[in-house]
C-alpha cells in the first residue's frame, strides 16, 4: 500500500478545514482488478485543508474521488465520484479538490426539549441515507450549532439525531427558513417488538431494519 493525498480547497482557492473526501482507487493485475474504497471511513482535512489516506494500492490506474464540506452542499445528499486525471499529484500528496460554495446558508441550531443545546448532535444531509456513498454525518458545536452552504431555491431534508433524543426530520427551503433555525429533539423512547416464524415461534437473533421514516430512507 501507499500513502496518497491532497487539498480540498474551495472556489476561491480557500483551503476547507473538515471536509471529507470518498475515494475508489483501483490497479489492474493481468486479468484480475484491485480495488479498494473508504466508503465507511472517509478521510477529513485539516485546518489547512490537507488530507492523506494511507491505504492506496502501491501501483494505481485510476482514481475516483468525491468531496464534501457542510458549506458546499449540493442538491444530493451522496458523494458524486469522477475520475481523477492528476494521479502523480495524488502521490505526492499535492493533489487539489475543489468545491464550490452554496449559495444558501442555513444557520442551524438543536437543542433539547427543554431549550438546552446539544452539542455533538449529528445531523445528516438528504431525502436518502443509506446509499454506500451518502455524504458523512456533520456534527454541531460546543454551542448546537452548525452552519450549512445549501441551494437555493431548492428543498433541504436533514436527519437530526442526539443520544438519548428522538430523531428530527427537517425539510424546508432554506431562502424561506428563519435564522437562526432551531430544532428540539425530545428525549427517545423505547420501540420494541418480537419476531416470530410462520408457527409462531420466536426467532433469536433476527437483524430489525427501518427501510423508511416519514417518507424518507434516512434513519
Amino acid at each position: 500500500t501507499a500513502d496518497i493525498g491532497g487539498y480540498v480547497v474551495d472556489d476561491r482557492g480557500h483551503p476547507l478545514a473538515g471536509a471529507t473526501v470518498l475515494l475508489v482507487a483501483a490497479k489492474t493485475y493481468g486479468d484480475r482488478r484491485q480495488s479498494l474504497r473508504n466508503s465507511y471511513d472517509p478521510v477529513t482535512t485539516d485546518n489547512d485543508g490537507k488530507w492523506t489516506f494511507n491505504q492506496a494500492p502501491a501501483l494505481l490506474d485510476s482514481v475516483q474521488i468525491g468531496a464534501s464540506h457542510p458549506l458546499c452542499l449540493g442538491p444530493y445528499g451522496f458523494y458524486s465520484l469522477s475520475d481523477f486525471e492528476d494521479l502523480k499529484g495524488l502521490q505526492q500528496q499535492q493533489a487539489r479538490v475543489t468545491l464550490t460554495r452554496s449559495p444558501g446558508i442555513l444557520q442551524l441550531t438543536v437543542t433539547d426539549d427543554a431549550g438546552k443545546p446539544l452539542p455533538g448532535a449529528s445531523v445528516g444531509y438528504g431525502a436518502d441515507r443509506v446509499a454506500s456513498n451518502a455524504l458523512a454525518d456533520m456534527t454541531t458545536n460546543e454551542d448546537g450549532k452548525l452552519t450549512l452552504g445549501v441551494p437555493v431555491p431548492g428543498s433541504v431534508v436533514l436527519t437530526i439525531k442526539a443520544k438519548g433524543r428522538a430523531p428530527e426530520l427537517w425539510t424546508g427551503d432554506a431562502a424561506a427558513a428563519p435564522s437562526p433555525t432551531s430544532v428540539a429533539l425530545k428525549p427517545a423512547k423505547a420501540l420494541t417488538g418480537r419476531v416470530v416464524d410462520p408457527a409462531g415461534k420466536p426467532v433469536a437473533g433476527a437483524a430489525i431494519f427501518c427501510a423508511a421514516w416519514r417518507g424518507m430512507r434516512t434513519l
